[in-house]
């Protein structure tokens, strides 16, 4: 009876771990000001965080102003927008917004 027990109470801890692992991408996001950097080459950042899901292109006199916009879902379904502004192709910008997708949904039926 005793080693049912601890087999059953070592099977739940292991679960909690594996969940609680599985969870915590949810908690954080991939665009931490750790790992961008004003600075950072346009290049560079398409290197490491991939394709976003929109690309504007500005011309400001002589500069060459570009807005990379990423999306990422986070805890409780909540949506993290990431801005990234580039000036010549340089990061000068990053700008961080959550929203909740019903409240998208509410303001277009209304």
């Amino acid at each position: 009876m005793g080693s049912s027990i601890k087999l059953i109470a070592l099977s739940i801890l292991i679960i909690l771990l594996c969940v609680s692992c599985g969870s915590y991408n949810y908690f954080t996001t991939k665009f931490s000001h750790s790992s961008l950097d004003v600075g950072d080459n346009f290049e560079s950042i398409i290197d490491r965080f991939g394709k976003p899901y929109s690309t504007d292109c500005y011309l400001d006199k002589s500069d060459t102003l570009k807005v990379l916009s990423y999306k990422e879902i986070m805890a409780h379904g909540y949506i993290l927008k990431t801005r990234l502004y580039f000036k010549n192709s340089i990061l000068f910008k990053i700008e961080q917004s959550e929203y909740y997708p019903s409240d998208i949904i509410l303001k277009e039926i209304k």
